[in-house]
């Protein structure tokens, strides 16, 4: 029976509160299984040697985080770009697009400059890296972009961690 249709809405009746209860309650379940895998596999080095530093406590971080905003929101849905909301009109949306590929292209260049003058900042990269991902040309593009901005930002926080460590030490 497909969730969305009539039939399945009248089935549910007052019920629906209490299933959405429970999928939220599932889904905050398995994300405190990761946090827990995370726990207790992601520290140290991995298989391939390179060490990953904070990785396991930045990514139960974020698991915890996650967990949060399911509690508060539960699961969502939402249009990845403007482009993809339902019923867009199909000039605004071209406009959007080509909007989002000048974005793309300035906050390409601005990194590249700053990193010139020697004056970069994990600002800079992650500005690039979201610009990247919003003017992706599809999802599975759009998906690895994101990957690769989730590794630039875990990234960015080992930077933090190591800096406060460094502070921690000096005093």
């Amino acid at each position: 029976m497909d969730p969305m249709s009539n039939d399945y809405e009248a089935l549910m009746g007052d019920a629906r509160p209490l299933y959405e209860e429970r999928m939220q309650l599932l889904t905050f379940r398995t994300w405190r299984k990761v946090w827990h895998f995370l726990r207790h596999t992601l520290t140290g080095s991995t298989a391939s040697g390179f060490q990953t530093e904070g990785c396991g406590q930045i990514f139960m971080d974020v698991a915890a985080e996650r967990g949060r905003q399911i509690l508060k929101w539960g699961n969502q849905t939402h249009p990845c770009v403007p482009w993809e909301v339902p019923g867009m009109n199909a000039d605004q949306a071209h406009i959007d697009k080509f909007v989002a590929e000048r974005l793309e292209h300035a906050a390409r260049e601005d990194c590249e400059n700053e990193f010139k003058r020697n004056e970069g900042t994990w600002t800079a990269i992650a500005r690039e890296e979201m610009a990247e991902v919003i003017a992706a040309p599809n999802r599975a593009k759009r998906r690895e972009e994101i990957v690769q901005t989730m590794a630039v930002l875990t990234a960015w926080l080992e930077d933090i961690d190591r800096k406060d460590y460094a502070d921690a030490t000096v005093r």
